[in-house]
């Protein structure tokens, strides 16, 4: 769960570590605290630039294999930490601790509750 505050149109977080999030649009007035949910399987790493508009560099802290993915802890700037699901057969080369990546989510995969 990453906390943050609603800016004016619904469509993006202004979250409390720092980053601006484009997020599905919400129904909560702007100014509002928030919180914004993102599944572990709905984030996508790259290892170089990404195109749209929510990527962020990180680096990866751990990485498990679990038969058919890993499960990722990836570092961000700001002190934000998220978990992310990689399909082992998406991988190609295994996720790395100590690795950097770019995390990339999809404005719609991001789900905002009233905090």
């Amino acid at each position: 769960m990453l906390p943050g505050t609603l800016e004016a149109g619904g469509e993006a977080v202004r979250l409390r570590a720092g980053p601006r999030l484009l997020v599905g649009r919400s129904e909560a007035p702007a100014g509002a605290r928030v919180l914004c949910l993102v599944r572990p399987e709905a984030i996508r790493l790259t290892a170089g630039a990404a195109d749209g508009p929510n990527h962020f560099a990180g680096r990866i802290t751990s990485a498990v294999f679990l038969g058919g993915r890993y499960d990722c802890e990836v570092a961000l700037a700001d002190g934000i930490t998220l978990r992310v699901e990689v399909p082992a057969g998406v991988a190609g080369v295994a996720p790395t601790p100590d690795e950097t990546t770019v995390i990339v989510l999809e404005p719609e995969d991001v789900i905002v509750l009233a905090d």
